[in-house]
Parts: structure tokens; sequence; C-alpha cells
């Protein structure tokens, strides 16, 4: 199959194993890019894990990753949720968590890739910089934000003993972009938090949409539009999740039925509830205390 960009071929570069003691260091980088229909590539052969797997139980990642998509449409799915990707997307994978993602058949898909652990990513962490879920990140200046994938990766083409360090200003721009995009949405997130507050108080209730908006004095567009930003997933989808969250957390107690739960949580009847609960969590209500499960979710099952 003939590349409609050639100057964009997959490219993938695998560093030396990770020493201990570094403050900062670079794992792997890659590039995606892809024609429709073209098949996901793993490409990686020194480094098959760091790949998006096909495999029903997806994957899970030892190190942070940055992922960048420049071009297409796809989903990734995790224990967080399903979220929408698109061009400008910037999703932030952490240590220790199950996830699956790739593009859309039907859309052409460039996306980039580094990855990078260190004892510097614990103090990320603790300022806040870095989340301690997977989260998606809608990129207000696109063309910044790719900037340093694209010198990480040209870097790496002519690799020397300063590779490592350049590499490593490159996380480090991206760490800065990100920051400053979130200090752009916080201008629009105060709308945002109170909704997810009128949501938090109300888990054991239905939610009227028309009354939130007319609550929050916003159209339900603009305020879908702004929840997809910051969350990555709609305002009802939302606020399903935390029900669903509300219900893993009486699940666990062990106190009420799942038909219980179901009324409790204003579900309209324990089958609904049931179905949705496998949808979001990989495994019905009544696996959902089985210790072995979470090894075999299907993250991502084949249609």
């Amino acid at each position: 199959m003939r590349r409609q960009n050639p100057e964009k071929d997959n490219f993938c570069f695998n560093f030396d194993p990770y020493p201990d003691g570094e403050s900062l260091y670079i794992t792997s980088l890659a590039r995606v890019s892809l024609v429709a229909h073209e098949a996901y590539p793993c490409f990686c052969e020194k480094q098959p894990e760091i790949c998006t797997s096909r495999g029903n139980a997806g994957r899970m990642s030892n190190e942070y990753q940055f992922i960048f998509i420049n071009e297409g449409f796809g989903r990734l799915r995790s224990f967080e949720g399903e979220f929408a990707l698109h061009s400008g997307c910037l999703v932030c994978m952490v240590p220790g968590e199950k996830y699956r993602y790739g593009p859309d058949p039907e859309s052409p898909w460039t996306e980039y890739r580094i990855g990078f652990s260190g004892s510097i990513t614990g103090e990320w962490a603790a300022r806040g910089w870095l989340n301690n879920i997977i989260t998606v990140h809608t990129i207000a200046n696109h063309h910044d934000m790719l900037i340093p994938f694209e010198e990480a990766i040209a870097f790496s083409r002519n690799p020397g003993s300063a590779l490592q360090p350049l590499a490593a200003s490159c996380v480090m721009r991206i760490i800065g972009y990100l920051l400053e995009n979130r200090n752009i949405q916080l201008r629009g997130t105060n709308i945002i938090r109170q909704a997810q507050e009128i949501f938090e108080k109300n888990i054991f209730y239905p939610i009227d949409m028309d009354e939130l908006t007319g609550i929050l004095h916003i159209n339900y567009q603009q305020l879908r539009d702004r929840f997809r930003e910051e969350t990555g997933l709609s305002p009802y989808q939302y606020f399903l999740q935390l029900k669903i969250n509300k219900a893993k957390e009486l699940l666990a107690e062990g106190s009420l039925s799942i038909k219980e739960i179901a009324y409790k949580l204003s579900f309209d009847s324990p089958y609904y509830f049931s179905r949705l609960f496998k949808r979001k969590a990989g495994v019905s209500p009544s696996q959902w205390n089985n210790t072995t499960s979470e090894r075999d979710l299907d993250l991502w099952p084949e249609k």
C-alpha cells in the first residue's frame, strides 16, 4: 500500500534498559502513520510490549508514556471508561494501568509516542503535573505540542552521547505545554466543576440534563463540548461512570444484592444495570469481587 506522506513512515527507537538512579530516562520513541484500512503495526521487535496489544486482556505499561494524536480518529478503553481520540489529543499513560487503544479503521492515523521513567516522575506526580490514572487532554495549541515529539525522533535518527539529555528535554517541554494547556482550560472549567458537584450530590437519583443546564445557565451543546474537552466523556456518560464507580463500592461492601444496588442507584432495571456495568467495568457485577477477574478483562471485545 502506497502512503500519502512517505516522510511519515512508521518509526520505533528503543533505548537501553532503564538504569537505576536516573532522575529522567527516555525508554522509547515511536511514530505510527497509517492510511485508512491499513493494519495497526507492532513493529518494535526488541520491545514488543510498548505496542498496542490485540489480545483481549489489553496491555499494562510499566512506565509513563505521552501519546499525541496528530491525525485521525480512534478510541481508548481503560478502567476509567472509554475515550474518543482525535487530532490534537494528548494521552497520558501511567504505570500499572491496563488499557487498549487504536485507530478507527476508516480513518487515516498518525500518532507519536514517547516513554519515560525515573525518580523525577514521582515528584511530578506529587505536584500534580502527572496523574495517577490514564487521562486524555485536548491540546489548545496543536502545533506547539507536536514539535517536541518530532524533535525527539529527529535526535534519535542520529544517536550520540547526548541523545538521552536531548530527548529528556523534549519530555520537559511536553510537560510545560501540558501545564500551559491546563491553565488555558481552567478559565472554562468552573462550570464543569459545578456540574460534577451536582452529579456527585445526586449519585442515587436520576439526572435531568435540561434542568442541569438551566441551573448552570449554559446550553447542552456548550456543556457537552466543555465536558468532552475536560474529561473525554459527555456529561451523561460521566454521570453514568460515577454511578458505576459507586456500584463497585457497594458491591465491595457486600451488604446489598445486585438488584438492590440497581434500584438504589435509580437504574430502570437490574438487567440494564448489569449490562451497563459489564460494558464499563469489563466484568458482570457478580464477577466484580473475583480477585482473578482483572487479569482476564476484555477491554476491547472483538465484533
